[in-house]
């Protein structure tokens, strides 16, 4: 926390910018954000339903650099493997073959 907060005030931040630091370190509890266990899906059903082979999600995640838990704007958590399988599952679907 202090480092973060250092770095925004030596960053030049605004006054929002060190309440949102701060309120941050606090809404969110680090010993909760454990990555949640893997959950078994189909071969054939990924390459359904997310047009990507299951193999190549990780790697996917990696390159869209999105983080081990994701926190929407209502405060919602979730895993970032899920994340990315609702964002992909989003863009799969108006358009079927």
């Amino acid at each position: 926390m202090e480092e973060v907060l250092e770095a925004v005030i030596l960053g030049g931040g605004t006054n929002e910018d060190i309440e949102y630091a701060i309120m941050d370190n606090i809404l969110i509890d680090r010993d909760e954000m454990e990555v949640q266990p893997a959950f078994y899906l189909n071969h054939l059903e990924v390459l359904k339903n997310f047009r990507f082979h299951q193999e190549d999600l990780p790697r996917l995640r990696n390159v869209l650099l999105i983080p081990a838990v994701v926190v929407t704007d209502a405060g919602d958590r979730c895993d970032g493997f899920k994340a990315l399988l609702i964002l992909l599952k989003r863009l799969s679907y108006p358009v079927r073959l």
